[in-house]
């Protein structure tokens, strides 16, 4: 029995390997062909491409190892029943229970794992990701602001003007921002603006300092013009001052958000988590995907179909939990730990259904052997 469980597990790994390279790889392609070209108009620097492209990993580990784990294990399966492995053995006594006791043995250690990636390394990935961005950001609209030229900021829909800049602290002078959101717009003219990075936020400003601001609509000529002594900008969005930022739940790390109590804090430390009862639950409705399926006739594809739709279904609802969660529509007590129930019950359903029919049918033939007599 330990030969046959340690080839059953070997085989998996293999599978589950090569999955996770092929996946990974086509990942990281894809990230890759992105931030070269984000690097390629400017609004990113060309030293930077490589590190994004490798937190952007770190942060998908969690959701793409498990889906790995998934179809790794489906295919080693499907291939052993297509060889007629599995029928060997069952007749050597190990069944269905062998099989589910083995995956569930390696997608315990690829949860763990993941629950460690996704606790302590994910928000980190995630923080140096974002400032990243932001210095990229930075350095983007310093290096092409050109003194006496209009030009659209990176990410907004600001267009600025400034008549000079000093070559130390980076002090516009003499500016202009003009701001459309298409119902209202803002013309601002400042003597003086600076970029301001706040470091609590991770949001990028222009403060403008000793100008007047003028506020209109485009559907009517009359504007309100004020005059203000500082006034602060936002670069993400289009958003102004005051309007308000979502927290960045993300990138908090996993010990501050077990001492706040909002319910995004709450939904962002269930997702966190999800990842090892995602694997467990995988592991295991792979080996019933295979061995519920039929291989043969018209339902050769069933398994396939079924495997995938499960998959998908069950990352989905995830998510839409998730979402439920942040926005209280959910209590946060139930949120993701009711869909891994859910889970749970439907494949010990799955499970127990051959006994379950099998026990109803006894139970009927004494009534139907009365009918006849």
């Amino acid at each position: 029995m330990p030969t046959l469980r340690r080839y059953l597990l070997s085989e998996m790994l293999r599978g589950f390997g090569a999955v996770f390279v092929c996946l990974v790889g086509v990942y990281l392609a894809s990230r890759a062909a992105h931030y070269i070209g984000d690097a390629a108009a400017g609004r990113l620097q060309q030293a930077v491409v490589l590190e994004l492209v490798w937190l952007q990993l770190v942060i998908a580990l969690p959701t793409l190892t498990p889906a790995c784990l998934y179809l790794g294990i489906f295919i080693t399966l499907a291939r052993m029943q297509r060889e007629q492995e599995l029928v060997a053995m069952q007749a050597a006594g190990s069944g269905m229970r062998f099989l589910l006791a083995s995956s569930v043995r390696l997608g315990l250690v690829v949860g763990l794992l993941l629950f460690v990636v996704a606790v302590v390394l994910t928000p980190w990935a995630e923080r140096r990701s974002q400032d990243i961005r932001v210095q990229a950001a930075e350095v983007s609209d310093a290096s092409t602001l050109i003194p006496g030229r209009f030009r659209e900021l990176s990410g907004t829909d600001h267009v600025l003007y400034f008549r000079a800049a000093a070559r130390e602290g980076g002090v516009l002078s003499d500016v202009f921002l003009y701001v459309d959101d298409g119902n209202r717009f803002d013309v601002l003219r400042a003597r003086e603006a600076e970029f301001i990075l706040d470091p609590a936020t991770r949001q990028r400003w222009v403060e403008f300092r000793d100008g007047t601001r003028e506020e209109g609509t485009n559907a009517d000529l009359s504007n309100e013009s004020t005059r203000f002594e500082r006034y602060r900008v936002r670069m993400d969005h289009g958003s102004r001052e005051g309007g308000g930022d979502p927290t960045r739940t993300k990138s908090r790390a996993s010990l501050e958000l077990l001492g706040d109590d909002s319910p995004a804090a709450a939904a962002e430390l269930q997702w966190r988590v999800a990842p090892l009862f995602v694997a467990l639950n995988l592991s295991l409705l792979a080996v019933l995907v295979v061995g519920s399926g039929s291989g043969r006739g018209r339902r050769r594809d069933l398994p396939i179909l079924i495997a995938l739709l499960a998959y998908f279904l069950y990352n989905n609802v995830l998510g839409i939990a998730r979402t439920m969660v942040r926005r209280e529509q959910l209590p946060e007590w139930l949120g993701l730990w009711s869909v891994h129930l859910l889970a749970l019950a439907i494949m010990a359903l799955v499970y127990f259904w051959p006994t379950i029919r099998h026990r109803l049918r006894r139970a009927r033939m004494p009534f139907r052997l009365a009918g006849v007599r």
